[in-house]
C-alpha cells in the first residue's frame, strides 16, 4: 500500500511537471511570436524610411540626367558617325604627326636620345 501511495504521488508530481512544461512552452512561443512580429514591423519601417530617404536622390538624378538626354535626331547622327567594327582600316593611312612639344608619358625614349645624369657640379648649382 505504501508503495502504491508513493506511485500515486509520483504520478501527480509528473503530471504537475508536464503541465508546467506545457505552460512554459506556450508562454515562450507567444513571446517568440511577439518578437518576430516586432522585428517584421521594424524591418517594414526601415524599408519605408529607406524609400523616403532615396526619393530626393532619385529626384536629383532625374533632374540632372533628364536635361542631358539626347533627342532621337542626335542619337541617329551619332550612330551614323560611329566607326563600323567590320570595316578594315585603310592600309595607307599614316599615324598622326607627332608634336614634339607634347609630353607623352607612355612613349619609350628613342634610342638615339640618351638620358644624361646631372654631374656633381650641376647638382650643386
Amino acid at each position: 500500500m505504501q508503495q502504491q501511495a508513493n506511485l500515486q504521488g509520483l504520478d501527480s508530481l509528473r503530471q504537475d511537471i508536464q503541465d508546467a512544461a506545457h505552460s512554459f512552452r506556450g508562454q515562450l512561443e507567444s513571446e517568440v511570436r511577439q518578437v518576430r512580429d516586432a522585428i517584421d514591423q521594424n524591418a517594414a519601417d526601415a524599408r519605408a524610411l529607406a524609400e523616403q530617404a532615396a526619393e530626393p536622390f532619385q529626384e536629383a538624378d532625374r533632374t540632372i540626367h533628364g536635361a542631358r538626354e539626347p533627342d532621337a535626331e542626335a542619337q541617329a547622327l551619332a550612330e551614323e558617325n560611329r566607326p563600323q567594327p567590320d570595316a578594315p582600316a585603310a592600309p595607307d593611312s599614316a599615324p598622326p604627326a607627332r608634336d614634339e612639344n607634347q609630353l607623352d608619358l607612355f612613349d619609350d625614349l628613342p634610342p638615339s636620345a640618351p638620358v644624361s645624369q646631372p654631374t656633381a657640379s650641376q647638382a650643386r648649382e
